[in-house]
């Protein structure tokens, strides 16, 4: 349902295609799979985790020591993020 609903509501029929949505319309840079060796038609994209952690040596030490690292809100608010970007992407 997804690869339909984003031909037809985005044009995006390729992963390079949704890593480029992704980033002009949301600011979110991804990488296509296709950078990593697979199909150019593969909607999939992958993610650096790392910027997760923080913009600062203290949050990424603080986020690397945390037992429950989604619990801080730097992290909380990135990831809150992604959720409202994927809904609204949602067929």
């Amino acid at each position: 349902p997804w690869r339909e609903h984003l031909a037809e509501r985005h044009g995006v029929t390729s992963g390079a295609g949704l890593a480029a949505l992704l980033l002009d319309r949301y600011g979110v840079g991804v990488l296509p799979a296709s950078a990593f060796g697979e199909e150019e038609s593969v909607l999939r994209v992958r993610v650096a985790s790392g910027l997760l952690y923080g913009d600062t040596g203290e949050q990424r030490e603080e986020a690397l020591a945390a037992g429950d690292p989604a619990g801080l809100p730097w992290i909380a608010a990135s990831l809150s993020r992604l959720e409202d970007v994927l809904a609204d992407l949602a067929p």
